[in-house]
This record gives structure tokens, sequence and C-alpha cells, in this order.
């Protein structure tokens, strides 16, 4: 399970280094999280996803997850891939990779909490700088977490359609992204229902079944006698996600009920104070 070498510039070269690691390990491949990272390679998905089919009709078992959104988070040292903070032609380099300042949304920069939730170019602007000197100086104070707008939605929307991609959210609680509460919703909502990008039963299976099979959890994921089954009630008709990156913490709407082994833990609308969770051991 790599979340692997490059999702940028060197992207294609990272899918055929993870597939041959686990040809050559005889191990399955997990790509985490799968995207085409920055304007560099905007409209390889299809390159991507017919590398993992070769690799599959050979064989191999690849597959990979995906969160719901043409943005990442990370911290903002990730733009200047030499490193070189203090470099203008380093940084500038960066800022043009990532399809400019405008895409580039700062978040838990410690000196100056009132600029988070600006994108670079905003700060710019407040602090009369260019985009390069505004990134250079919030590098020299700390430096701030990121997130990065600056993936291709038509990219998130090829993932999305592929028999090889599950959803994992790759989200926190109380994270500034909106996927740590709006993944799963999101992918029912307004990929399945309202654009039709993959069918209600693929969204469910992407969330259950699937992830379940590929870590070994052979009593999860399904509905079946004898299976130990969690459950999430949800009005197809209703379900979507409301966080978003000014409120990333913002509750879906549509989910009425979720069952943990046999307890229900949230219902209309709010958790019920109920704990039966626990770690999950693959057997052996």
């Amino acid at each position: 399970m790599s979340h692997m070498r490059d999702e940028e510039e060197g992207l294609l070269d990272a899918v055929d280094e993870a597939i041959r690691i686990g040809r050559e390990a005889g191990l399955p491949v997990q790509i985490s999280h799968i995207k085409a990272g920055n304007a560099s390679v905007w409209g390889r998905a299809p390159d991507v996803l017919e590398r993992i089919r070769e690799a599959n009709e050979a064989g191999l078992d690849v597959t990979a997850d995906q969160y719901p959104y043409a943005a990442w988070q990370s911290g903002l040292a990730i733009v200047v891939r030499s490193r070189m903070f203090a470099n203008p032609d380093s940084v500038a380099k960066g800022i043009e990779a990532a399809g400019g300042g405008g895409r580039l949304q700062i978040v838990a920069f410690e000196p100056e909490p009132e600029l988070n939730g600006l994108r670079l170019d905003e700060i710019a602007r407040r602090k009369e700088m260019t985009e390069v000197e505004a990134y250079m100086w919030i590098m020299e104070n700390g430096g701030s977490g990121l997130i990065g707008h600056t993936m291709n939605e038509d990219d998130v929307d090829t993932f999305m359609a592929s028999e090889w991609v599950m959803t994992a959210s790759d989200g926190g609680v109380r994270s500034a992204h909106p996927r740590g509460a709006g993944t799963f919703p999101r992918v029912l909502g307004h990929y399945a229902r309202e654009r039709g990008v993959l069918t209600l039963e693929r969204a469910v299976a992407r969330a259950t079944s699937m992830p379940a099979r590929r870590l070994g959890l052979a009593d999860r994921g399904v509905l079946r006698a004898g299976a130990r089954a969690d459950l999430a009630i949800f009005d197809p008709e209703r379900v979507i996600d409301r966080s978003t990156f000014d409120d990333g913490t913002r509750q879906a709407t549509g989910i009425e009920s979720v069952w943990l082994d046999g307890v229900e833990t949230w219902s209309a609308g709010e958790p019920t104070g109920a704990r039966p969770g626990r770690a999950l051991r693959r057997p052996g």
C-alpha cells in the first residue's frame, strides 16, 4: 500500500515503480490516494488506469483508492520540489506547476491566523508582495499547512468511474479539508445521484465490500446471514456532503442511522454516545 513517490511530474514513472515492486515481490499493490496532482499531469488519468488494467490482465492484483475532491492537503513546503525555499526561481517553478498561487490555500499559519483560508495570491495582494515573495515570507516564518486545489475535475471523474478504484477519505476529525466529514456522502450524493459518474450500487461497493476484501476482512462489507455487518442507513434522494473548504467540519445530511457491531451510534443527525467500535484484525 503505497503513497507513491510522485503524483505530479513523475506520476507515470511512480505508477510503473509501484507495479514493478508488486510484481517482483509477489505482492498485491494498493495505490493511495490516486490522483494527477498538478497542472503538469492533467489529463493523464486514463494513462494511469491503462497501466493498472494491463497489470491486472497480466495476473497482478493492483487497485487504488481515492477521495472525491480536486484538492489535497499537506504542508506548504511540498510545492517546491527542490526544497530550495529561499531560491526565487525554484519557488516560482513550484507555484507555476501548481497552476498559480490562486490554487494554494493556506491553513494552520500560526504567526497570523487571520490569513488562514486565504489563497497565496490573496495573501500576496494583502502584503503587497509577489506570490513568490509571499511564499518565501510564509516559509521564513515557520511555514504553514496547505490545501492544494491543483487537480483537474475530469481526472477525478475518470478515477471515480474506474472498476479498480475504491473510496477512502484520507481525512481527519476537524480537518480543514472537507474530506474528513464529506467524503462518503459526496460520492453517494454528488457523484452518483447528481452527476451519474457511477451508479449508487457501485458507490456503496467502493466504500464497503471492496475495501473489506482488500484488507482481508471476510466477515465485513456485505449484508448476508452470519456476517458481522456495520450499517449506515441513508436516504439516497437526500444524502449529500455539506463540508466545504471554508468549513471542513459540517456534517452531511441524509444519513439516518449508523450501527456498529449491532449498536446504534448515530441517530436523527446526532451521535448517540455509544462507542462499540474496536480494531478489526485480519484472521492470522
